[in-house]
């Protein structure tokens, strides 16, 4: 991971403090696979693949995901990030489907993608509450349980989400309002 994909990540998504960038970089892109596009020279999109697993009718798939997909602010509306997602996604072969973080579902749709689990609105009647990371584990398998589809998640998986939620004041929590789950600020 490079300096100057850290520097245009914090361009591109200022919402997400230092303290966040730190958790994320650290513990999450660190690993990660790192795809640039430069322009004269200069970093002007930069995304990461992250390594998952996915249940997936009766198999276990490993799963690439993106992750912060950015263009700096000055090359915006050139398609530099389309560019970026589809020799991405042409790189991968054999690969049967890829999940990302987006940062606009229709900039994703006009590229073929499909928006298959998204919910930005919390149930009614929703408490947040704290919640231990082993309760977080078994209220996800739960929620899992008879689906289709979901990724694979563990210890390691709830410890980033509650370390990345950590500086704005919540972390993952059980909802209760006659059902029992968990969410992140800006996921439920």
């Amino acid at each position: 991971m490079t300096e100057e994909a850290i520097a245009l990540y914090r361009i591109c998504f200022t919402e997400d403090s230092d303290a966040v960038c730190d958790v994320v970089f650290s513990q999450r892109l660190a690993q990660a696979e790192q795809r640039e596009l430069f322009s004269d020279g200069r970093l002007v999109s930069v995304l990461w693949l992250v390594k998952k697993k996915m249940y997936f009718s009766g198999e276990v798939l490993p799963v690439p995901h993106v992750v912060g997909l950015c263009t700096h602010p000055d090359y915006r509306g050139r398609g530099f990030a389309t560019e970026l997602i589809r020799r991405t996604v042409s790189s991968l072969p054999g690969v049967p489907f890829l999940t990302l973080y987006p940062f606009s579902h229709e900039f994703y749709k006009r590229l073929g993608f499909a928006t298959v689990s998204f919910d930005d609105d919390p149930p009614d009647r929703a408490e947040k509450v704290s919640a231990p990371t082993d309760l977080l584990e078994d209220l996800y398998r739960d929620f899992c349980a008879g689906a289709d589809y979901y990724y694979i998640r563990n210890k390691a998986d709830f410890d980033f989400y509650r370390a990345v939620n950590a500086p704005y004041g919540e972390g993952y929590a059980l909802l209760d309002g006659g059902r029992k789950g968990f969410s992140s600020p800006d996921e439920y």
